[in-house]
């Protein structure tokens, strides 16, 4: 099987469908799906066996229950969902929801994580950037619920601005993916991931409901203009605990002092 490195349309189904593995990717150990729900749809239900799980809701509502307690999500909102345990999701409305996952060795605790409050918590949100590369990050899974390798949030950019600058790469660190959304047509993005001498050698062209999988390197984007770019990043810490952090990045040499 082809290791891939681009996964187009990842909303095109109905139910749940895991999208981007370590089999069929440049990932090592996460893995990153898509549950698309209607009033019609039967619950779900995932048994996390050996893994942690987050899940992000990008439209809609909807239920998401384990152990004993009841997350009612609404846009943005997130849920952290630990390893043996059953998570059911239902909905009587429609719910879009981004699944990542990750084995881990340690059991944590069910959280539920609400946009209204993290955009409002300076420690969850941070305006980022200046004038080209000005964009707004939003930390819903990371210092703020207890977990192994999942670092999650979401970034909206500026119309026509630059994201993930500057260059930076965390390799040795975490492995990522970027899923855009809210990007209506015609809008679209371009996203780089490159190493080495620096020089971009992957340059792709990325629009609503895409994922790039960050095997490694700088991963800059920009939006084109009048339109911005917008982002689920997923970082999953290589080694548990001990690289589930936000920052220790390495920028791309000619950047660091711009």
């Amino acid at each position: 099987m082809s290791k891939e490195i681009i996964f187009r349309n990842t909303a095109n189904h109905k139910g749940r469908k895991i999208i981007i593995t370590p089999e069929n990717s440049m990932l090592t150990i996460m893995s990153v799906g898509r549950i698309i729900m209607y009033k019609d749809t039967e619950p779900i239900e995932i048994q996390t066996k050996e893994k942690e799980y987050s899940f992000i809701c990008l439209h809609g509502s909807g239920k998401i229950i384990s152990e004993n307690k009841i997350a009612e999500v609404k846009p943005y909102d997130a849920v952290y969902a630990p390893k043996n345990s059953t998570v059911k999701i239902l909905t009587d409305n429609n719910l879009d929801l981004v699944e990542c996952s990750a084995p881990v060795s340690e059991k944590y605790s069910f959280e539920h994580v609400k946009f209204d409050e993290v955009k409002n918590d300076t420690n969850l949100h941070m305006s980022l950037g200046k004038n080209a590369d000005r964009r707004e990050l939003y930390t819903l899974i990371g210092d703020n619920v207890k977990g192994g390798r999942l670092y999650n949030g979401v970034t909206f950019s500026e119309k026509g601005n630059w994201t993930s600058w500057p260059p930076h790469e965390h390799t040795e660190l975490r492995e990522e993916v970027y899923l855009y959304f809210d990007m209506p047509k015609p809008a679209f993005g371009i996203q780089m991931v490159y190493s080495g001498n620096g020089i971009p050698e992957n340059v792709i062209p990325v629009y609503e409901n895409d994922a790039v999988v960050i095997f490694g390197g700088y991963h800059p984007n920009v939006a084109i203009p009048g339109y911005s770019i917008n982002f689920v990043w997923m970082l999953c810490a290589r080694r548990e605990n001990v690289d589930r952090a936000w920052g220790g990045v390495n920028v791309q040499p000619e950047f660091l002092s711009k």
